[in-house]
């Protein structure tokens, strides 16, 4: 209580020196009542820093391959142990010893080459797709005479 008394007492001798007359002060004898506050625990919060995935567009590249199925527009082939799906349009072309066919006229089993943009497993904006599957009989090695 007297350090209230005290702290009003050095206020207002501050205030009379600034000037501040019309100020008043009233010194209480009062003791102050403390309440308890009952405080909660919050469980903290962990933040985790998201990272940032690249989206690889795709790469034109040439992929040979072996047909699986067709289907539609849609070719499936399978290069070594990996399967990809080659998205045609209707106006691909499609080639077979410099002549133009038919998507279906490609069947399961033949040999092709695919030109087009890879992501994934998935091949889309076909450039090219050639049928390169020897006719029977005939063997990819040359024979000299």
């Amino acid at each position: 209580m007297q350090k209230n008394i005290a702290r009003s007492l050095a206020i207002g001798s501050l205030m009379l020196a600034l000037g501040l007359t019309s100020f008043s002060l009233v010194a209480s004898a009062k003791t102050t009542k403390t309440t308890k506050v009952k405080t909660t625990h919050v469980a903290k919060t962990k933040v985790v820093k998201v990272k940032k995935v690249k989206v690889t567009k795709g790469h034109v590249r040439t992929l040979p391959g072996k047909v699986v199925s067709v289907t539609g527009t849609t070719l499936v082939m399978t290069k070594g142990n990996v399967t990809y799906t080659i998205e045609t349009t209707g106006i691909t072309p499609v080639n077979r010893k410099g002549a133009t066919i038919a998507l279906a006229d490609i069947k399961a089993g033949n040999q092709v080459s695919v030109r087009g943009t890879v992501t994934g497993t998935v091949v889309t904006k076909v450039l090219k797709l050639r049928d390169i599957t020897l006719p029977v009989g005939t063997t990819s090695k040359t024979t000299k005479k």
